[in-house]
């Protein structure tokens, strides 16, 4: 989305999501539909009574990890410091970063200035940035041809741009020590409109970025080795999810990129252009986001699957990072991405399907996700808040997302930004009609998050948390929807059970309620 004509990159992504299907007949998504996540897509009978149940193995199942600092933001624009703040403070702690190698190198003699204002600017609030090294400056851009003039180009000298690469690590290593970490290679190379070939084909693009990966990883990894640091470089960051198969496992089984490959990064935009001219409501982008054939988690366990199966160094422990996603591509404001009601609810629902991924057949969770974006046109955290909800960044309040966020990830909520790790099971899990759920828990508490995506209200749920590892706990119950779009929160009475709790709670329509359990 920090490329040039964006609205048109973003068609490009929309008609490859909704055209395409994955080619690849996973195991891993097969055993997945035939799973308890499987069984629980099946909408309950009209009688039943709703009914939560997680299994906290008493704190001791440590084999489900959720990585420290997994919640991230691409800041585009938004440079306020007051809201910068809020982010941090609500646990969302990473930031993905443009290089801007155009402009700092619009010479062959670099030019930090505005770069190293946003590092100050990032690091004063307590973010960590994810550089993205992408793009070529004028004087590596090509003279003649179809790609002419074009930042997007691949670089005419790769050397040369490998080196620049490997600039951003020494600078970075001695102007802001310990800042950052992690390198992404380019930005969604598969689309020409981010990597302008002159043949316009897919597998020259892929061949190309091979080359350009393979010696900027090289040049920045010695340059680190130099500095005596540790960095972590990956990539693709491709957000045609049909090509996955052919560019994930390239960029995991060629010899020059393999054993630089850090972290597998992917992009993913659950609906698009389509869904917004056959009038797309919260019900239609519900039903994709956890359709089995074409929805979150069936993206999600591919390219986990593909990541397992590549060359690199331990794929089994390969981290993977969602570096950017949102409920649709196209840059105009739709049903849902700043509703009240709905923005909260689908980022909970969106982020409580990655972490379910690990009963469903998922190695890990993914290590970092990154919302698009703080402030890019109608994509945003923060805006006016009006009738319009349409970003406008005359006045920055947090939109309704960002609640969302706080509360899975705020110390002050269920602190998921420190980490923590999964609850041995959880019952629904994901699903696709009625109630949902997730369970984790960190080194304060146990945390049940139940979301209700329909318009049903459910008085009376009973929610049980088995094992809990936690003697003489107390109750809280954490309530978001749009009569609550700030979280509101209270005591709530638990009654023992044989290792564990048990809690009734109130459920209204298109609500988040999460519970928590602690000493």
């Amino acid at each position: 989305m920090f490329v040039p004509s964006a609205a048109a990159k973003r068609l490009v992504v929309g008609l490859h999501l909704e055209r395409t299907a994955f080619p690849v007949a996973c195991l891993i998504v097969m055993a997945w539909v035939a799973s308890g996540f499987g069984h629980s897509l099946r909408p309950a009978g009209p009688t039943s009574v709703p009914t939560i149940s997680a299994d906290f193995a008493n704190r001791n199942n440590r084999t489900r990890r959720i990585p420290a600092g997994g919640f991230g933001i691409n800041l585009a624009a938004l440079q306020d410091r007051t809201i910068l703040t809020d982010l941090t403070q609500a646990g969302i702690t990473e930031n993905r970063k443009m290089a801007a190698i155009p402009e700092v190198y619009a010479t062959t003699t670099p030019d930090w200035r505005a770069f190293d204002s946003n590092m100050k600017l990032e690091k004063s609030v307590g973010l960590h940035p994810l550089i993205v090294l992408a793009y070529s400056p004028p004087w590596l851009q090509p003279t003649q041809g179809p790609c002419a003039g074009v930042p997007t180009v691949p670089p005419t000298d790769i050397a040369q741009w490998a080196q620049i690469t490997a600039s951003y690590v020494a600078h970075l290593d001695q102007a802001f020590p310990g800042l950052v970490h992690d390198y992404e290679i380019w930005n969604e190379p598969e689309l020409q409109k981010s990597f302008c070939v002159p043949d316009g084909q897919n597998a020259t693009r892929l061949a190309v970025y091979l080359s350009i990966y393979a010696a900027a990883a090289s040049a920045m990894r010695a340059q680190a080795a130099v500095d005596g640091v540790k960095i972590r470089i990956g990539g693709p960051a491709i957000a045609v999810l049909s090509l996955a198969p052919q560019w994930i496992p390239a960029l995991l089984s060629n010899s020059g990129t393999a054993p630089n490959v850090d972290f597998v990064s992917y992009h993913m935009y659950i609906t698009g252009l389509r869904q917004l001219q056959q009038g797309m409501d919260w019900n239609k982008l519900y039903s994709v986001t956890q359709s089995s054939t074409k929805g979150e988690l069936f993206y999600h366990l591919n390219i986990e699957s593909l990541v397992r199966h590549g060359q690199q160094h331990d794929p089994w422990s390969t981290p993977i990072y969602l570096t950017e996603f949102n409920d649709n591509w196209v840059p105009q404001l739709d049903c849902c991405r700043n509703d009240p009601s709905f923005a909260p609810l689908w980022n909970t629902v969106y982020v409580s399907n990655l972490l379910n991924s690990i009963y469903v057949g998922a190695k890990h969770v993914p290590a970092r996700v990154y919302y698009f974006a703080g402030s890019a046109g109608p994509f945003c955290i923060a805006g006016t808040w009006d009738t319009a909800m349409d970003c406008d960044p005359k006045s920055l309040q947090p939109y309704p997302q960002f609640y969302a966020f706080q509360l899975l990830a705020a110390s002050g909520y269920l602190g998921l930004s420190a980490g923590g790790y999964m609850a041995a099971s959880v019952a629904p899990g994901s699903t696709q009609s009625g109630l949902m759920a997730t369970a984790f828990y960190t080194s304060a508490k146990d945390a049940i998050v139940v979301v209700n995506p329909t318009n049903t209200a459910y008085p009376s749920v009973q929610v049980t948390a088995n094992h809990s590892g936690i003697a003489n706990a107390v109750g809280t119950q954490f309530l978001l929807n749009q009569a609550n779009p700030q979280i509101t929160s209270q005591s709530l009475p638990l009654t023992q059970i044989s290792g564990g709790y048990t809690a009734t709670i109130s459920v209204p329509a298109y609500s988040i309620v999460a519970i928590t359990i602690a000493p």
